[in-house]
């Protein structure tokens, strides 16, 4: 906040530094001005309210700050001392009190204080005969904390003689000002800048709202605090200080930064000295925290603190003033503030009034973060954030209180922690990633290092297994520094040979366990492997030895010999060998050291916080590289690494079976896997980060992700495995949907990202540049290849060994990098990292291929090849091409398309012109071996319309892999089954024929298997429910329709789905039909709340169902429900029906039958007699008069009931809410989001 010169009040008052402060902070030009308000309100004892204004009266006689009038020109004049401040009572009922005490108190945040008016308080009593609430607003400049505290006092002291007139309390003597500014000048010159904290753009001219969070630390933590300091030599508000300090600096880039203190100079709370605001303001400069101990950089603080104490005649202006650098005071120096106060809880409450610190708003001028601290007499301690909401994005400083409260939590319950070197420590030369495990280990022996399907493994049992495989490896021959093979089935296998291959101060080299054996082949010509360690699978052993590699197997339990002491061989600076897509045809092997991941994980792990209470599923596949932090950053705190198995793998819905039942908090994956996740529709309340990494992130995904998992933070990590897993990282907000896209952000701690030109010098911010990575993490290089090593990584003068992603972006002004797209051939697939010329590579290693080229499909989610032909080439190219292609590369890379074209088309310098490529349609025409999709019923239709969705072309003859679907794609095709149509296919058996006829037969008998007239299924289930929404199947049975509905509502309701298969049997009434369904929802019962929904028939179901029901329903949603005799009206006319049925399944499922395949086809015959049942159940159905709580959502376009009052004479109904389009457009994005509003607030 700028100063400026004393003003001096006629014969009485000179404004002090904060006061000048605040009269100046509303002008115009000054950036985040605002008029200095404080608001508070307080639990007042209804005794105290008769007498208040006379109180008030003696305070503002009293008091001659209290009567002072600042006129336009900021001149002070006082007021008579008979001035009145008139003190509003507003009587109300117990029932309307808190209807009135909201409006007194949305009245009072606003502000009514006009600046040139007196007074320049309002205090309004709300009361009724059994509570009293006191509201209070005032301009800032009139007193502070400690003058409110002295003012409050005196408000309800009932017992107060006549009190004389308070002297205004003299100034602070100067003291030796000349020392003080000798001081301050060798100071004001070195002082760091504020904190770079991401801001909102045009947070300069940011709004006047502001947001107010209260964290309370109870009176036992609070002591455990006060003791633990005072043994460390500190004060309680220097660790609150130190706290608040290092945290900003470590969210603003890791460097020195300075705050800004706010300090009083004299005590007003004493006898006889009148209010006032006594402040002043002292910038403080905060060390930078790496490398140091908590309780080292809080006696830091605390010494500069005592020390600027010492010569405390200046204020920040005057400091300012020191720097010799003109001073823009319209400019924000340091905007960060920190105030300390004491309190007395007990003694107010004693008084009679109480005050409700939820309530404050307080907005003070050029500040954009102002923290409190009140420490308590009891011991307890408040703190107060307070921060301008316009200028930080949504959630921000939300994450900081967070963060600031853990600490906090930490420092009163393990006193290591004050004294524990901080969790990203400088990197020794021999720190490596297993003696963190082994330290891990040492300290906590007994915690839970891994959870798979076998149980539970601690961190000594872990050791052991790894010492076991590292003796086992040295028995075989395997050498310090030398290259092991890991290829195993997922489990704590894994975990164990990564370890153990480690103690054994060897390398190891990850391998997926599906790669084609082509690629193994290749891998283990490059990395010399002499040496693997897999499971005790004979055909796995026999493929090693086959290549004439010593095959290690895991055995459990260890066995007797494992020799402990083999943790202690010597090590390898190099921790693993990675492989990636290679350009010329050969994977590329990158090598990260010890120090560079360490760097990455343990960043990372401060990043969110890890600690031992946390569990991270494991959901990567080994041979990615976040599979590296899914095992050590959990094992380096004393976390555990939940493992999934092979089978679990490939289930989303076990997935969210692993997350519930052990307690995962930390999801770590590719975007389309958390995607997958967030399909499953299933409440995952315990995950509080998403980490989200390996290729664009759908800018719907976090919103999708946080309706599961209401609390969770989501993070985007971005890199290379070049940058040893990631080396940037951006906190996502909402405000990050509605931009182009979610940020790429900034550099990981020990990371730099640097955009340059071609001639790698700095850019201006917005300019597109290269995205290079410089620091910790950057990779040796590539595995025995000089060439390609010299073309992506250069050793730089400026910045030292740095790695050229081959990415474009841009920095904005705050230091955020934007992702714009590759320079080169590789791009990312469903998350892996392809390079388009390995693909391209084996094609052209084909004799009867001339040339050929690969290009990603416009969806992104796969790689189509073209090539050109030669005339000799056999019918049956295609197939073979394919066939070589699936031996030597992985299931990802596999084009879904292949085409014959005539040439390669160029761009007008020689390249590769890929927009024409993609332009060549991949038709029936022009792809080897398609056909047209198989005819066929019901299921094969509805089979193919999921196909479609996932792949985004129709299907053909050939499989689904075949068609260019890998596992990923596969795992939601199945999850689209199970959640739109109920069919629940195991992964292991689609993949035996993955076919759209054999996928069909599997539904139909998955259905047959389990089929009764009336089912039901949950395609969401929560453990604690806040309710359920039990949906109606329409009058076809079939409840694809809700679909989106089911996935879109709160994620803490239980929602359960009836559907008919058959019909009930002879033709039921609706009342037989809603017994039917109760029946089959008492099978599930629940004790919760209950809201019914139902569409067209389905809503005179829920209707009818309500109506029987044996418990209450808070609700039925009747969506575009027919109602009236006229409206229900059917003909018998079995051709009619027929017509019916035909329509209503093109129209509501998108699938085309005609006439004649329904009396050819069972399954379409079954649905057709149910459409048949219920149209004529609904034409002869007597609706119940006076139903409750049923809400008519109606079509605007031919409604299905055309008399917009015919429900209001059946149910007790509100007036119908119009839903965009007609009948069947009922459940588009806008009209389902309103159905989903009516859904949701029932439960409210």
């Amino acid at each position: 906040m700028p100063e400026f010169a004393s003003v001096t009040l006629p014969s009485t008052i000179a404004l002090g530094p904060i006061q000048r402060a605040y009269l100046v902070g509303d002008q115009e030009g000054l950036e985040l001005r605002s008029p200095a308000r404080y608001y508070l309100a307080c639990e007042l004892n209804t005794e105290l309210v008769d007498g208040l204004q006379q109180r008030v009266d003696r305070l503002i006689g009293t008091h001659p700050i209290l009567r002072t009038r600042i006129g336009a020109d900021l001149t002070p004049t006082p007021m008579p001392e008979d001035a009145r401040l008139t003190v509003v009572v507003r009587e109300t009922t117990p029932q309307t009190f808190t209807t009135v005490d909201a409006e007194v108190a949305d009245e009072f945040r606003c502000d009514t204080l006009e600046f040139d008016d007196w007074p320049q308080m309002r205090i309004t009593v709300v009361r009724s005969d059994k509570r009293a609430r006191l509201h209070i607003v005032y301009a800032m400049w009139l007193m502070d904390g400690v003058g409110l505290a002295r003012f409050l006092t005196d408000l309800v002291a009932t017992d107060h003689p006549q009190t004389p007139k308070a002297t205004v309390a003299p100034a602070p003597p100067e003291g030796p000002r000349a020392r003080d500014e000798k001081y301050w000048r060798a100071i004001a010159t070195t002082l760091a800048e504020a904190a770079d904290l991401p801001l909102r753009p045009g947070w300069r001219q940011a709004g006047r709202a502001v947001e107010h969070r209260i964290v309370r630390v109870d009176p036992e933590a609070g002591q455990a605090l006060a003791a633990t300091a005072r043994a460390h030599g500190l004060t309680v508000p220097m660790i609150f200080l130190t706290v608040y300090g290092t945290l900003l600096g470590s969210m603003g880039g890791g460097r020195a930064h300075t705050i800004t203190l706010v300090q009083p100079r004299h005590r007003c709370q004493d006898e006889g000295v009148a209010i006032s605001n006594c402040g002043t303001t002292v910038p403080l400069q905060i060390p930078a925290a790496e490398g140091r101990d908590f309780v080292t950089l809080a006696r830091e603080v605390q010494s500069c603190y005592l020390e600027h104490s010492l010569h405390s005649s200046l204020s920040g202006i005057d400091i300012a003033r020191l720097t010799g650098r003109p001073a823009d005071r319209r400019r924000l120096a340091h905007p960060f503030a920190f105030t300390a106060v004491e309190l007395d809880s007990e003694r107010e409450r004693a008084s009679g009034l109480q005050r409700d610190w939820d309530s404050v708003q307080m907005r003070v001028p050029q500040v954009l973060l102002d923290h409190q601290v009140g420490v308590d007499a009891d011991g307890s301690i408040l703190l107060g954030f307070d921060w301008r909401t316009d200028a930080f994005d949504d959630g921000f400083v939300g994450d900081l209180v967070a963060q600031y409260t853990r600490i906090v939590q930490r420092l009163a319950s393990d006193d290591k922690t004050w004294t524990r070197p901080p969790q990203r420590p400088a990197f020794l030369a021999h720190d490596t990633l297993h003696r963190r495990v082994l330290h891990t280990a040492e300290r906590m022996p007994d915690a839970i290092a891994v959870r798979d399907a076998d149980g539970l493994l601690s961190y000594a049992d872990l050791v052991d297994a790894a010492a076991d495989i590292a003796h086992r490896l040295v028995s075989v021959g395997a050498e310090v520094g030398e290259r092991v093979g890991i290829h195993m089935a997922r489990g704590r296998g894994q975990i164990a040979a990564a370890l153990g291959t480690l103690m054994a101060g060897c390398v190891f080299v990850p391998l997926d366990r599906g790669l084609p054996p082509g690629r193994l082949d290749r891998i283990t010509r490059q990395a010399s492997l002499r040496s693997v360690v897999t499971d005790a699978d004979e055909t796995m052993i026999d493929g090693w030895l086959m290549r004439g590699v010593t095959a290690v197997t895991v055995s459990d339990p260890p066995t007797a010999h494992a020799n402990p002491r083999v943790q202690d061989r010597g090590s390898a600076d190099v921790a693993y060998v990675i492989f990636t897509s290679g350009s010329t045809g050969e994977p590329k092997g990158v090598v990260i050291r010890h120090t560079a991941v360490l760097n990455t994980i343990e960043a990372v792990n401060s990043l969110i916080d890890l600690t031992p209470s946390d569990s991270v599923l494991a959901v990567s596949s080994l041979g990615f590289d976040l599979s590296i932090y899914d095992i050590f950053g959990p094992l380096l705190v004393g976390a555990t690494v939940v493992m999934l198995s092979e089978d679990a793998a490939r289930k989303p819905s076990a997935w969210t079976r692993s997350v519930s039942e052990h307690g995962v908090t930390v999801w770590n994956s590719a975007p389309a896997l958390a995607g997958l996740l967030s399909e499953e529709g299933v409440a995952l309340p315990g995950v509080r980060v998403y980490l989200l990494s390996g290729d664009w992130i759908p800018q719907q995904l976090p919103a999708a992700l946080q309706q599961i998992s209401a609390d969770a933070e989501v993070i985007s990590l971005g890199g290379a495995t070049e940058g040893s897993i990631w080396s940037i990282y951006h906190r996502v907000t909402p405000d990050d949907r509605i931009g182009r896209s979610i940020p790429y952000g900034r550099p990981l701690p020990g990371q730099n990202i640097l955009v340059l030109d071609d001639q790698r010098r700095p850019i201006p911010d917005w300019h597109v540049g290269d995205i290079y990575i410089a620091g910790r993490g950057v990779a040796d290089g590539y595995l025995d290849d000089p060439d390609r090593t010299a073309a992506a990584f250069i050793d730089d003068p400026e910045y030292g060994w740095i790695y050229r992603t081959g990415d474009r972006g841009r920095r904005d002004r705050h230091g955020v990098v934007e992702f714009l797209g590759r320079l080169d051939s590789q791009v990312k697939v469903n998350g892996h990292r392809v390079e388009l010329g390995e693909i391209e590579s084996v094609l052209d290693t084909l004799e009867f291929v001339r040339r050929s080229a690969v290009c990603v499909g416009d969806d992104g989610g796969g790689v189509a090849a073209y090539a050109v032909i030669s005339e000799l080439a056999p019918p049956t190219w295609a197939s073979q091409a394919i066939t070589v292609l699936r031996d030597e590369l992985p299931s990802y890379m596999v084009p879904y398309a292949l085409v014959a074209v005539n040439e390669i088309p160029l761009t007008s310098n020689g390249k590769i012109d890929h927009q024409r490529l993609r332009a060549i349609a991949p038709t029936a025409a022009d792809a080897a071996d398609t056909a047209k999709p198989p005819g066929g019923g019901l299921h094969v239709q509805e089979v193919a319309a999921c196909w479609t969705e996932v792949l985004g072309r129709a299907p053909g003859r050939d499989s689904f892999f075949e068609s260019g679907g890998g596992s990923l794609d596969a795992i939601r095709l199945l999850s689209l089954l199970r959640t739109k149509l109920g069919y629940d296919i195991p992964f292991g058996i689609f993949v035996s024929d993955p076919t759209v006829s054999g996928l069909a037969g599997l539904c139909a008998n998955a259905r047959q298997a389990t089929e009764s007239a009336v089912w039901s299924f949950a395609p969401r289930s929560v453990d604690r429910p806040r309710g359920r929404v039990v949906f109606f199947p329409p009058v076809g049975g079939g409840v694809s329709c809700y679909s989106e509905l089911i996935h879109s509502v709160a994620g803490d309701l239980d929602v359960r789905v009836l559907g008919f298969d058959s019909p009930l049997g002879d033709q039921p009434a609706m009342d037989e039909i809603a017994a039917a369904c109760l029946r089959e929802l008492a099978a599930h019962d629940s004790d919760t709340d209950v809201v019914f929904v139902g569409w067209s028939f389905g809503g005179a179901l829920a209707v009818e169902a309500a109506h029987k029901a044996p418990y209450p329903v808070r609700r039925v949603v009747a969506i575009d429900t027919p109602v009236s005799t006229a409206a229900r009206r059917c003909d018998d006319d079995e051709a009619a029906l027929l017509a019916g049925f035909v329509g209503d399944v093109q129209q509501s499922g998108g699938v085309a039958v005609r006439a004649a395949d329904v009396r050819t086809d069972q399954t379409l015959r079954r649905r057709f007699d149910v459409y048949k049942q219920n149209m004529v159940a609904l034409r002869e159905w007597h609706p119940p008069v006076g139903i409750p709580h049923v809400v008519e959502l109606r079509a605007a376009e031919y409604p299905a009931e055309p008399d917009p009052r015919a429900w209001s004479r059946v149910a007790d109904s509100p007036p119908s809410i119009l839903l965009g389009g007609g009948h069947f457009d009922v459940f588009e994005p806008d009209n389902a989001r309103r159905i989903q509003d009516e859904i949701e607030s029932a439960f409210q």
